[in-house]
C-alpha cells in the first residue's frame, strides 16, 4: 500500500504522466481509477508560484493542464464491417479475374501454343479396306488437303497426317459399305482453326488404279494422280490438280475460288464439265484427244496453242468464247465455263 500511495502522489504532483502511471499500476496489479485522474487534473490546474500557465495550441490533443486526455474508445458503427467485407470481396474477385485473363491470354497467344499445336496436330493414322473391281471412293472434308493416288489393286489405304481426334483435332471417320468407301472429315478445329487447308492437315488416299472418285472439299487443295475412272470434285476454296490421270464417264471439276490444272487424258465418250467462278483453268491433253471443246469466259482470255479451236473475242465484252473438235468425229465433250479468269489449252508434246 505504501508503494501504491507514493506512486499516486507522484502522479498527482505531475511527476509522471498517465502512461507511466498506468504501466506502474499494472505492475502493482491495480488499474487507474477515475478519482486518480480527476485529482491529477486538479493538481496540474494549479500553477506553481512564479510560473506562467501554458495554454495548448488550438487543435492540440493535450488538456488545458498539459496532461494528455485519456483516449476514449470509439463505438464502431454496425455498417463499417459490412462495407469493409464487401470491398475485400470485390478486390478478391478483381484479382481472380486478372489471373484468369492472364491464363486465357497466354493460352490464346500463338507463340505459347506452338509446342502444344505441334504435339496435337502431328499425329498420323492408317486405315485399310479390301475392295474388288472398280471401287467408289467418296471423300468429304472441310479443312484438309486431299491427295488421291493410284496404288495396289483391291486395296484402299487412308492415311491422315497433321491431325488428331483429341483434344482439338477435327473428327475423322472412314467406313466401308460394300465396294464403296466413305471418308469424312468435318474439320471442326476448335480454337486452333486457321487458314484453309492449313489447320486440318493432309488426307492421303491410295486407291486401285481403276476407281470412281467423288470428292468434296470446302477449304483445301485436291490432287489426283494416275487414277483411271470417273472423277467428280468440288472445291469451295482451293485448287484442283489432275496429273497423269485418265478421266471417263460423267466427270466434273468445280472450283469457286481457285484454279484447275489438268495434265492427263480423256477416255472415249467422256463428258467433262469444268466450272470456275474466280480463277484459271489450264489443260494439257494429247493432241488426238477424242473430244469436242466448248469454252466460255465472262471476263478473261482463252488461249489454244496447237489445237484446231476457233476463239472469238467480242470487242464490246471483256470475255471470250471458243469451240472446236480436237479430233475427227469426237465421241466426248468438254465444256468449260469461267466467270473471271483465263483458259489455256495446250497439246502434250
Amino acid at each position: 500500500m505504501e508503494e501504491y500511495e507514493r506512486l499516486r502522489q507522484r502522479f498527482i504532483a505531475g511527476e509522471i504522466n498517465v502512461d507511466e502511471y498506468e504501466r506502474r499500476l499494472r505492475a502493482l496489479r491495480r488499474p487507474v481509477t477515475q478519482d486518480d485522474v480527476e485529482r491529477s487534473a486538479a493538481a496540474r490546474s494549479r500553477p506553481a508560484v512564479g510560473a506562467f500557465a501554458v495554454t495548448p495550441r488550438r487543435g492540440s490533443t493535450a488538456s488545458q493542464t498539459g496532461v494528455p486526455r485519456a483516449a476514449k474508445r470509439r463505438r464502431v458503427r454496425w455498417y463499417v464491417p459490412v462495407v469493409g467485407g464487401c470491398l475485400m470481396t470485390i478486390a478478391a474477385l478483381c484479382g481472380l479475374g486478372a489471373a484468369v485473363g492472364g491464363i486465357v491470354g497466354a493460352f490464346n497467344d500463338h507463340d505459347v501454343n506452338d509446342d502444344y499445336m505441334a504435339e496435337a496436330f502431328t499425329a498420323s493414322s492408317l486405315t485399310e479396306f479390301v475392295v474388288t473391281d472398280q471401287p467408289t471412293i467418296r471423300i468429304h472434308s472441310e479443312d484438309d488437303n486431299v491427295t488421291v493416288a493410284a496404288g495396289d489393286p483391291g486395296l484402299v489405304r487412308v492415311t491422315t497426317e497433321g491431325r488428331d481426334s483429341e483434344p482439338w483435332g477435327a473428327p475423322f471417320s472412314a467406313e466401308q459399305d460394300g465396294n464403296t468407301i466413305f471418308i469424312d472429315s468435318d474439320g471442326d478445329g476448335g480454337p486452333f482453326r486457321s487458314s484453309p487447308g492449313g489447320r486440318g492437315g493432309d488426307l492421303v488416299v491410295t486407291v486401285p488404279p481403276a476407281s470412281v472418285l467423288d470428292i468434296e472439299v470446302e477449304a483445301g487443295n485436291v490432287d489426283v494422280s494416275k487414277v483411271q475412272g470417273e472423277i467428280v470434285t468440288e472445291v469451295d476454296q482451293g485448287n484442283i490438280s489432275i496429273d497423269a490421270a485418265t478421266l471417263s464417264g460423267d466427270s466434273s471439276l468445280q472450283v469457286d475460288n481457285g484454279s484447275i490444272v489438268i495434265d492427263g487424258a480423256l477416255a472415249p465418250e467422256t463428258e467433262l464439265d469444268i466450272s470456275v467462278n474466280n480463277g484459271n483453268a489450264q489443260f494439257v491433253l494429247p493432241r488426238d484427244t477424242d473430244a469436242r471443246v466448248k469454252a466460255d469466259v465472262n471476263s478473261g482470255n482463252i488461249t489454244t496453242g496447237g489445237f484446231p479451236i476457233e476463239v472469238s473475242d467480242d470487242p464490246d465484252d471483256a470475255g471470250a468464247e471458243a469451240s472446236g473438235d480436237l479430233t475427227t468425229d469426237p465421241t466426248g465433250n468438254v465444256e468449260i465455263d469461267i466467270d473471271q479468269g483465263n483458259i489455256t489449252l495446250s497439246p502434250r508434246q
